[in-house]
């Protein structure tokens, strides 16, 4: 029974915590700024990172050093040298 009670209430929670982030409505760019912004560890996985350059939201913030690890996926082998190349080192 206090199994159900408690799952009762994490479900209410849940519903409480994703109507309050999407009324803040982050628009794109401003997440990335507040994401970035976080002196905290952050890991990154972004698949299909095309080359890395043209039409990459993340490029701004992965051409500067910081506290991140980055995973980019991409399948396309033209695509894949580019990447490997822009990021080498």
């Amino acid at each position: 029974m206090t199994y159900l009670v408690k799952n009762f209430f994490i479900k209410i929670y849940r519903k409480i915590l994703s109507k309050t982030i999407y009324r803040r409505n982050f628009k794109t760019h401003a997440f990335y700024n507040y994401y970035f912004s976080n002196p905290k560890k952050k890991y990154i996985v972004q698949v299909g990172g095309n080359d890395g350059v043209q039409n990459d939201p993340l490029r701004p913030y992965l051409k500067k050093k910081g506290n991140y690890e980055a995973i980019i996926f991409e399948p396309i082998q033209y695509y894949y040298k580019k990447l490997k190349e822009l990021y080498l080192g």
